[in-house]
């Protein structure tokens, strides 16, 4: 919860957005607009896509609690006008689970995805969620490679977003810009 705060302590710094926390338990905290209390938890990284569908926003920016804002990203919710959905490559390799997926597609992180509310992304989201469950079976505990899966297989229109929206400095890459949002534990 703790990092949770501080996240939504530097989106509130740098964006006049609402902050929705879905969490096990109310949290009182001036940083959070609304509290989503869930049950719906595995306590493991993956938590996130089984908490989308609760988001009450025409356009959501799910963040991972280990992100933290450095500028004004408004700009990320221009792309909802022609995508459904948006995410940034991981600069490691692809995590090499199945062959699903042509090589030629990369692995996307979802610390940071960009959702514009429609029925494309609803069933996308739900397809994300439906594979997840099945990797799960199979003792995969990242949601990434069903998210990859889930973009090879849906109609929702799909767009990659620069690493600086999604900054993983501990992991390398390149940065052409400046970082708007950063991503891990450092």
């Amino acid at each position: 919860i703790e990092d949770a705060i501080e996240s939504a302590k530097s989106v509130k710094k740098y964006t006049s957005l609402p902050v929705t926390l879905v969490a096990d338990r109310n949290v009182e905290d001036p940083h959070f607009d609304t509290v989503i209390e869930s049950d719906d938890f595995l306590y493991h990284y993956g938590d996130s896509v089984l908490q989308i569908p609760k988001l009450p926003y025409e356009n959501t920016i799910l963040l991972d609690t280990d992100t933290l804002v450095s500028d004004n990203f408004d700009e990320l919710f221009s792309l909802t006008s022609n995508f459904d959905v948006a995410a940034a490559t991981i600069a490691e390799s692809k995590f090499g689970i199945g062959d699903k997926v042509p090589d030629a597609l990369p692995e996307f992180n979802t610390g940071v995805v960009l959702f514009d509310k429609n029925e494309r992304t609803s069933r996308f989201i739900n397809k994300w969620k439906s594979l997840y469950e099945g990797y799960l079976e199979e003792n995969v505990r990242m949601n990434q490679p069903a998210f990859r899966e889930a973009v090879f297989q849906s109609p929702a229109r799909f767009i990659t977003i620069p690493t600086e929206y999604n900054c993983r400095a501990n992991f390398g890459g390149y940065l052409t810009e400046k970082v708007k949002i950063l991503h891990g534990s450092f």
